[in-house]
Order: C-alpha cells, then sequence, then structure tokens
C-alpha cells in the first residue's frame, strides 16, 4: 500500500493540491520545453552533446506536459477513481521521467568534463589567477547545482505522486461507500404494496 496523505501540504484539500500539483506540472513542462526548443532553434550550443540533451529534455518534459494535462482533464471533466486510479500512474511516470532527465545531466557533465573544461579555459578572459582551478571550481559548481536541483525536484515529484494516489484512494472510497448504501425507503410504494397484499386477501 503507498504512503497516503490527508492534506496537501498540511493544509490544502487533496483535490485543491492535486489541481495545484498538476498545473504546476504542466506549466513547468511547457517553459522547458519551449526554451530547449528555442535554445536549439537559435544554435545557442557550445558543444553537440548539448544538443542532444536538449533534444531529451524537450521530449521528456513534453511526456510531463501531456501527462498533466490529461491529469487536469481528469481533475476537471471526469473526477471518476478508475480515471484518477490511471492519472496515479502517470504521476509516478512522471516521478521516473524527472528522475531520467537528471541522471542524463549528470552522466552528460562526468562524461564530457574535459571538453567542458578546456571550453572554459579557452573562453577564459582571466588574466591574473589560476585559470584551470577557476574553471574546475565553476565545473564543480555545476554538477553540484545538477545534483541539488536532482535531490529536490525528486523528492518534491514524490509527495507530489502520494498527493494525487490519496486523492484518487479518498475518491474510490466515496465511490464504495455511495455503492454500498442501501436503497432509499419508499414509502408511498410501500403502502402500495400493503394495499395490494390485503385486496388480494381479501
Amino acid at each position: 500500500m503507498a504512503p497516503q496523505v490527508s492534506t496537501c501540504c498540511c493544509c490544502v484539500p487533496l483535490k485543491a493540491g492535486a489541481v495545484i500539483v498538476t498545473l504546476f506540472w504542466l506549466v513547468f513542462g511547457i517553459y522547458v520545453t519551449v526554451r530547449n526548443s528555442l535554445a536549439i532553434a537559435s544554435f545557442e550550443f557550445t558543444f553537440k552533446f548539448n544538443e542532444i540533451q536538449s533534444i531529451l529534455v524537450i521530449v521528456l518534459d513534453g511526456l510531463i506536459s501531456m501527462g498533466a494535462a490529461f491529469g487536469l482533464f481528469v481533475l476537471t471533466c471526469a473526477n471518476t477513481s478508475k480515471m484518477l486510479s490511471i492519472y496515479s500512474m502517470i504521476a509516478n511516470g512522471i516521478v521516473g521521467i524527472n528522475i531520467v532527465n537528471y541522471t542524463i545531466a549528470i552522466i552528460i557533465a562526468v562524461v564530457y568534463k574535459s571538453a567542458i573544461l578546456n571550453a572554459c579555459i579557452a573562453d577564459s578572459t582571466t588574466i591574473n589567477g589560476d585559470i584551470k582551478a577557476e574553471c574546475n571550481d565553476g565545473y564543480n559548481y555545476i554538477v553540484s547545482t545538477i545534483i541539488l536541483n536532482a535531490i529536490i525536484t525528486t523528492i518534491l515529484s514524490v509527495y507530489f505522486s502520494i498527493v494525487i494516489s490519496s486523492y484518487a484512494q479518498k475518491r474510490k472510497g466515496k465511490e464504495r461507500a455511495v455503492a454500498d448504501e442501501p436503497p432509499p425507503y419508499d414509502r408511498a410504494n410501500d403502502n402500495s404494496n400493503d394495499e395490494k397484499f390485503k385486496h388480494e386477501m381479501s
């Protein structure tokens, strides 16, 4: 059984939290996709691997945007436990995509470390001081930032998926409770049956 929460961020109702999470994923996914598309269109790359990475980011964040768009449709127009269960699985997929995205970024930074440092040294305008040490510090800062962002966004994505899963389970529980309720007592129909019985007995 997946972990569940009763509210989003301790105070926001689950449905509202699920909508906020979905909008965040949708807007962020569209922003990253558009930004990288514009970068490719304007040839803003020092290395070929940067362009390849941007293409992968466009594909992955495009998938996030499509998943979030589906989730927004479910939350606003098809708010059933079955559809919410599907969106909950998509939310888990978004967590996986986020991890893959940052893993690719870290691998590229490690594999192409020499090329990145050489380009930094070639483009450096530093006159005094150790250019290599300066570029190495810059490289370490970039890698540390990528790792920190990966940790933060992964934790947030996991929590967001738990919020969506919790809302799906809550909705399923409500639907099950309604289905288990006995039918309403029809007094008029009961009286009619009594009169019919009396008539048949007379």
